[in-house]
């Protein structure tokens, strides 16, 4: 993901996490399709990682501004979920990765949620990313 969206740098760092959780995309891509909603789009899981079972037609995570994290179902109805609660549209990449590796194998289910998890390390800015998305939407 080249950096020209102020959303770009977080979703590299998600899809890194997503890499270290062992749940690493096929494809993932930031855009603006409108120029008005800034998108990101993670999907094509490893194999052995979405459980059919709960994502009979496979399943994208995706992002945007004003919804935060959603999981889509792909094909089928299209059914949009939000990720977690503990998944909030700019919450910590290791947070986000946690919550998509429980979802995909696990379902919506909340019995299953991970909760927070503990972060250890650099400490996570969203409100930076909140701030140039909000600084690209006035400028809009």
């Amino acid at each position: 993901m080249a950096d020209a969206l102020p959303h770009d740098h977080y979703m590299d760092f998600v899809a890194h996490q997503l890499a270290a959780y062992g749940i690493e995309p096929g494809r993932c891509w930031t855009e603006t399709p409108d120029g008005l909603q800034l998108d990101a789009v993670f999907l094509d899981w490893p194999a052995g990682t979405v459980n059919a079972e709960h994502w009979p037609h496979d399943v994208a995570l995706a992002w945007d501004q004003n919804r935060g994290w959603m999981l889509i179902e792909q094909g089928g109805g299209r059914t949009v979920w939000p990720l977690s609660k503990d998944s909030g549209t700019y919450t910590h990449p290791r947070q986000i990765a946690a919550d998509t590796m429980t979802r995909l194998y696990r379902g919506m289910d909340d019995y299953y949620s991970p909760g927070p998890v503990t972060i250890a390390g650099p400490r996570w800015d969203g409100q930076a990313v909140h701030e140039a998305v909000t600084a690209w939407e006035a400028a809009e």
